[in-house]
């Protein structure tokens, strides 16, 4: 079925959704939809299960990531639904936004955060300065969330705020601490390795911290 955007619709960005808000009907839009886009039917479940993985197949540990699979689209009939909708694509996100804008959005750093961890992640709270700051350069640039525990400008009126570090930056941070102890040697990039199987040699993220590690000179 081919796509037809309502002609009184309000464009509102959402991350890297589209809505469009029309009188009786709103429209969320994936990446990329155009008129050929394909409609997901069966509610807000199949949305969730369309965006767990990205266009190449990959799950993607992240619900913010920027590899959202595209060319998409799905109706909403109601604003309360709308809202079940979102949450499912972005967990958390518009009760961020609601908080961030009333400045009651609990912020928690990244030192708090790798702080508390126990057990085989205890070791991320080694990460220098430098590493950290790297880590979230480099993941957080793969993400649609501002994060506002590192200190980022606060995002615009379509931004999403992100106020603690992930489980993904933690885990990251545990595998930068053991490089800066004992730096592996680099591989090529591989974009068939898992997004967040960081200790495996050719992960893109790997990589490139490995390659941000390297001393001029060195």
């Amino acid at each position: 079925m081919s796509f037809t955007p309502p002609t009184d619709a309000i464009e509102a960005p959402f991350g890297q959704l589209v809505l469009l808000i029309g009188m009786d009907e709103v429209f969320v839009l994936g990446p990329g939809a155009g008129p050929d886009a394909a409609e997901i039917s069966g509610g807000v479940e199949a949305v969730r299960e369309h965006v767990r993985h990205s266009t190449a197949g990959h799950f993607r540990p992240l619900s913010g990531m920027k590899d959202m699979p595209g060319g998409w689209f799905t109706r909403v009939p109601t604003l309360d639904l709308l809202s079940e909708v979102l949450d499912a694509v972005y967990p958390l996100a518009q009760r961020h936004v609601t908080q961030y804008e009333e400045g009651t959005l609990r912020v928690v750093s990244l030192d708090e955060v790798l702080g508390r961890q126990s057990g085989r992640y205890e070791e991320s709270a080694h990460l220098s300065a430098a590493g950290r700051s790297l880590a979230q350069g480099l993941l957080c640039g793969s993400c649609v969330r501002t994060p506002v525990w590192g200190g980022e400008r606060p995002p615009d009126e379509n931004g999403i705020p992100c106020p603690e570090a992930c489980s993904v930056m933690v885990s990251l941070c545990r595998e930068g601490a053991e490089w800066e102890r004992d730096r592996p040697e680099r591989s090529a990039p591989d974009r068939s390795v898992a997004f967040a199987a960081f200790e495996t040699p050719g992960n893109v993220v790997r990589e490139a911290y490995l390659r941000a590690m390297v001393q001029p000179g060195g």
